[in-house]
């Protein structure tokens, strides 16, 4: 084929410096080249030169001359029909499908990073799941006329190879409540001011991207915002009810401020440090901040969200549960995997926590209970507790909540003796034990002596009690009797006759290797 038509390109990343610029050149011209070969295409124009950075940091690419641009590939190649995009048509908007052999249907994200290799430029408008219309045919919502503005939700879920580098092309979604751009290739928050100032949108996901900072929230400087007042001012993104920014990069959380009416606000496996802009959002009712760095939890910023229901935050370095005092409806609080040793600050939820989670931290059977605001304390509605993986040799702590308490799972614990588990059998309520990975664990009918000293019990560990009498030949699961059937049809049985079988089968084996 005839060779293409000379033109320049200029490429602009925010990875260059000026003293690897010629590198860089070259290696752009190497990889154009290969992924050439790869596409059985002939090679596309050389880099003519690289040109310092943007201001929004992110890498473009400009063209001149005789140049066609594909947006869903982020860069522009001949306008020939041997050129590197030969299989997408000139006239079609449409990305290219990512089957076939385009580059973009080829590029292996996992590898993105490596040799200082660049993602091409994806718009949400590239990489759209097709819908169907009335007449049954698969359409863009984004090229067809009238579909676009009236859309109130978009969902677009990178987990098929095609992922977006980019927020922008959303224009004309005047009428867009809802916007969730998970596990995507997303570097800012770029292009999200008009959406959010509209006041239509209230419910932004970008769940794992690569998100630094929270931007575009804040105040609108020419009088056109959202529907949340801060401090009398209209603030953009005050009409968010949900934000989730969680598996981000993601320092400062302060810009949460300008949200006032949010009502869920996942933060989680980020890089926060610190408690900042909570204070002011007093419709919150769900906090997740997990898998964070943040050390203390700061009651200048808890004492505002006084209809705060669930407060997660666990996996961070937090050594002292504090804080809380007006947190006067949560329900449910998690501060597992921290460095925790008392349980303490807990009577402003008395008559409120119904689930407490403090796995993983080094709590012992005194830091459980001998602080007069700990678990010692009467709770009317806690009905799971979870101190798996802590330092207990006792179940003492637990022994006063007769009246609510139905799940507790203490696995990985030092609780070595039957007389260590007896002040439980006062608990007519507990439905579910779990003491898994306890020195206990290993005595002789350890699942038979529980359920005489605890009759209450329908689930030990992760199998359920299974109660045997002679009553008629019948047997029970969970109080509930069942039928005697052949243990080879047990795959045809009820869930709970075939869960007896099973134990059945696996007690008369373990039986058998004793015996031997």
């Amino acid at each position: 084929p005839p060779p293409p038509p000379s033109i320049h390109i200029h490429i602009i990343s925010d990875n260059l410096s000026h003293k690897t610029i010629n590198d860089d050149t070259h290696r752009y011209n190497t990889m154009l080249h290969t992924a050439a070969k790869k596409s059985s295409a002939s090679p596309p124009c050389a880099v003519d030169k690289i040109t310092s950075p943007p201001s929004d940091g992110l890498p473009s690419v400009i063209a001149e001359e005789n140049c066609v641009l594909q947006p869903s590939l982020g860069k522009p190649v001949p306008g020939t029909s041997n050129d590197l995009n030969s299989n997408v048509e000139k006239s079609s908007p449409l990305p290219p499908d990512s089957s076939s052999s385009s580059v973009a249907g080829s590029l292996d994200w996992t590898n993105l990073g490596v040799n200082n290799a660049v993602p091409p430029l994806f718009f949400p408008c590239d990489v759209i799941p097709l819908s169907r219309n009335d007449d049954g045919r698969e359409i863009n919502p984004f090229h067809t006329p009238g579909e676009i503005e009236k859309m109130e939700e978009l969902v677009i879920v990178g987990t098929h190879g095609q992922k977006i580098t980019r927020i922008g092309g959303l224009e004309r979604c005047g009428s867009l409540k809802s916007l969730v751009l998970r596990s995507h290739l997303i570097p800012k928050m770029e292009g999200m001011y008009p959406y959010l100032a509209t006041g239509n949108l209230t419910h932004l996901e970008l769940y794992d991207n690569s998100i630094g900072a929270l931007e575009q929230l804040g105040v609108s400087g020419n009088g056109v915002g959202g529907k949340g007042e801060r401090s009398g001012v209209t603030t953009v993104g005050g009409a968010l009810k949900t934000l989730d920014m969680s598996y981000n990069v993601i320092r400062d959380m302060g810009p949460v401020a300008f949200c006032p009416n949010l009502l869920e606000l996942y933060l989680a496996n980020n890089k926060i440090k610190t408690l900042v802009g909570l204070r002011d959002l007093k419709f919150l009712k769900k906090v997740d901040l997990g898998a964070n760095r943040i050390r203390i939890m700061d009651g200048n910023e808890l004492s505002g969200m006084s209809e705060l229901e669930e407060l997660w935050l666990g996996k961070n370095k937090i050594e002292k549960i504090e804080g809380i005092e007006n947190l006067t409806k949560l329900r449910r609080l998690d501060v597992q995997s921290n460095r925790l040793t008392t349980i303490e600050n807990l009577s402003s939820q008395i008559d409120t926590l119904e689930e407490l989670y403090l796995s993983h931290n080094a709590i012992d059977d005194f830091g459980a209970s001998s602080h007069p605001s700990s678990l010692s304390l009467p709770f009317s509605r806690l009905t799971v507790i979870d101190l798996s993986r802590n330092k207990l040799t006792s179940v003492r702590p637990f022994a006063h909540l007769s009246a609510c308490l139905e799940d507790l799972w203490i696995s990985g614990n030092d609780i070595r003796t039957f007389e260590d588990v007896r002040p439980l059998s006062n608990l007519n309520s507990l439905d579910t034990l779990y003491l898994e990975y306890n020195p206990l664990q290993k005595e002789f009918e350890y699942r038979k002596k529980l359920k005489e000293m605890i009759p209450s019990l329908n689930q030990i560990d992760a199998d359920p009690v299974i109660d045997r009498t002679d009553s008629g030949g019948m047997n029970t699961v969970g109080g509930r009797d069942i039928t005697t059937v052949a243990a080879n049809n047990w795959r045809s049985c009820p869930q709970d006759t075939a869960d007896f079988l099973k134990l059945k089968q696996r007690e008369v084996l373990e039986l058998a290797e004793k015996q031997q």
